[in-house]
């Protein structure tokens, strides 16, 4: 009987962990469209620059899609702010 109570206490912890990341993914994209209809960056050039100008860290561009780096980087540092919970931050408190 132990055995099934663990197995069925896993597959909660799993569920609900699946669940917070599906959450976050949804919200996460209904960013990134608020972004856009609220007028951000609409060319995709401007996305590219403005993410290679905000990377936190050098960017080593080298034998790398120039557009595909800053697309990434301006989604991850300026509509997304993964940095928000995933740095130390400034109380030091980040996620990791």
């Amino acid at each position: 009987m132990t055995q099934k109570k663990g197995s069925l206490k896993t597959k909660g912890v799993v569920t609900a962990f699946a669940a917070i990341i599906a959450i976050g993914m949804i919200s996460s994209a209904r960013l990134v469209r608020a972004h856009d209809d609220q007028g951000g960056d609409q060319s995709e050039e401007a996305r590219i620059h403005r993410g290679l100008a905000i990377a936190p860290v050098h960017l080593n561009l080298e034998g790398k899609d120039r557009g595909l780096v800053g697309l990434g980087s301006y989604w991850v540092n300026s509509v997304a702010d993964c940095n928000g919970c995933h740095s130390a931050g400034p109380s030091g408190r980040g996620l990791g």
